[in-house]
């Protein structure tokens, strides 16, 4: 119930000032005229920004051929190719030693063993002691 207070209250605002269109049409004239002024400062400024870009791009153009023409860089592109090259071969090859490390890795299966075995010889032993034979 409040908010359709709330709401019925801003609505009658609205509602006058709405009402007034003689100062609306010069609200809107005004701001016609404001945007009016900045597109005609924007269309002067239009030209020279245009110029200056195809000028920075010629320069980019050149030094870019001038860079590519460069031994020393192309010979540093081909290197840090080689070398990408290289980290993905050496990042495989570590992948593929831990894979088979990880096959012949017999120390937990080793460790059993040696738990069975023990636990078999304490069998024997007391199985000796109580005078019962190996062949029984």
């Amino acid at each position: 119930m409040e908010m359709l207070k709330t709401r019925m209250v801003s609505m009658k605002e609205e509602l006058v000032s709405l009402s007034d269109l003689d100062s609306l049409r010069v609200q809107d004239q005004a701001k016609r005229a404001a945007l009016n002024v900045e597109k005609e400062k924007l269309e002067e400024n239009k030209g020279p920004v245009h110029t200056t870009l195809q000028k920075l791009q010629e320069n980019n153009k050149k030094l870019q051929k001038q860079l590519n023409d460069n031994e020393t860089h192309s010979q540093l592109s081909n290197l840090e190719r080689k070398l990408a090259q290289l980290e993905q071969n050496n990042f495989a090859i570590k992948e593929f030693v831990a894979s088979k490390k990880s096959e012949t890795d017999y120390d937990p299966l080793k460790v059993k063993v040696f738990a069975v075995v023990k636990e078999y010889n304490t069998l024997l032993k007391d199985h000796l002691k109580t005078g019962g034979s190996l062949a029984s």
